[in-house]
């Protein structure tokens, strides 16, 4: 039963989008931020580390806003800098240039284990003039999975291959892509779905794309990352694909983790 598990999670993942198999690939962990520089950073004590004192306790929030396609995004870093373990809610408030409140978001974790940092996107396709938001931390049991999940970005390639949208409305040919390699792992022994967002900027600091990976299966404790799955990120119905600006040079990824539960 055990080795039906294990080829099943693996034909599962080979499908995520597109797959295909490669050299072997070392996961990239604890890579340095690719975000140069943020908005704004800030300081914020839980209710621990406010009694506690000193520099390095609390939660370091760092945020950035881009203008992506014809809307803006933001992108918030937050790093437990605490010996706790904690669930945090952010509640983000998008306004127009008069202050206006356009839209409301409210997004949770409950990964923040001691020492995680980890990343949250807010998106609601619109453009917007600023962002706000408040952060409530409240101590958590786990288990934590988070801290354990890792991944690699491998570049990009260019596929001419069927678009998933254009395929709902019943167009079979096959474009040329601009697809990401990734791949994504976790380190313990447990079975995971994970749902993830991943986001592709370049060298000038814009993004280049976003794409989502819902629930693969990450099925080895001990990953050697054998193939890899593939993001679409651009594409056109043109026969000679030119490649926009955007995807010039190095790109890097910020992984985003929206939700996290055991395989069941």
């Amino acid at each position: 039963m055990k080795k039906v598990f294990i080829l099943i999670c693996a034909i599962l993942f080979s499908a995520l989008v597109f797959s295909c198999q490669g050299n072997e690939r070392k996961p990239q962990e604890n890579l340095s931020d690719p975000i140069e520089s943020y908005d704004n950073v800030s300081l914020v004590h839980t209710e621990n580390s406010a009694e506690e004192g000193g520099e390095d306790n609390g939660l370091i929030v760092k945020d950035k806003k881009y203008d992506y396609k014809d809307k803006n995004v933001v992108i918030l870093n937050l790093k437990n800098q605490t010996d706790k373990n904690y669930s945090v809610t952010v509640k983000g408030t998008y306004l127009d240039k008069n202050g206006n409140v356009l839209k409301t978001e409210t997004q949770s974790s409950d990964q923040y284990s001691a020492g995680y940092n980890g990343y949250f996107l807010f998106d609601q396709g619109i453009s917007f003039e600023r962002f706000t938001y408040t952060l409530e931390a409240k101590q958590a049991q786990g288990p934590f999975y988070a801290k354990d999940i890792v991944f690699s970005f491998n570049g990009l390639n260019e596929w001419k291959v069927v678009n998933h949208e254009l395929l709902a409305q019943g167009d079979r040919n096959k474009y040329p892509h601009i697809v990401a390699g990734v791949n994504i792992a976790y380190k313990g022994t447990e079975q995971l779905f994970v749902k993830s967002t991943w986001v592709f900027i370049n060298e000038s600091g814009v993004i280049a794309g976003i794409a989502e990976l819902n629930e693969p299966p990450l099925c080895d404790p001990n990953p050697v990352f054998d193939g890899e799955s593939h993001l679409p990120l651009y594409y056109t119905k043109e026969e000679k694909l030119v490649w926009p600006e955007e995807f010039d040079g190095t790109l890097t990824a910020v992984l985003i983790l929206r939700e996290i539960k055991p395989y069941s």
